[in-house]
């Protein structure tokens, strides 16, 4: 029942505040659980890319897999400070 993102340089590109509104229309939609797909050092499956519900391109640069993990944890975080209105992303 999750919603799986998988990232990768092709998928959609947002800006943050484009992200935050995203993950507001997935929870109207009653969506409680996301999973974000990061790839190693040569990407992720393709089979896997195609069953994804989406894509998500972090960069159009390559970034290293422990740096995209904090990339993306940071764009969840401010995401979440747009929501509620916060001086975060400001």
């Amino acid at each position: 029942g999750a919603v799986v993102i998988a990232c990768d340089e092709h998928g959609h590109e947002f800006t943050s505040t484009e992200f935050s509104d995203e993950l507001v229309r997935l929870s109207e939609n009653g969506q409680r659980e996301l999973v974000f797909v990061i790839g190693g050092p040569l990407g992720l499956d393709q089979n896997l890319i195609d069953n994804a519900n989406q894509t998500l391109a972090l960069s159009k640069m390559t970034l290293p897999h422990d740096e995209a993990r904090v990339f993306l944890l940071e764009q969840l975080y401010r995401a979440m400070t747009i929501q509620h209105n916060k001086t975060y992303h400001y």
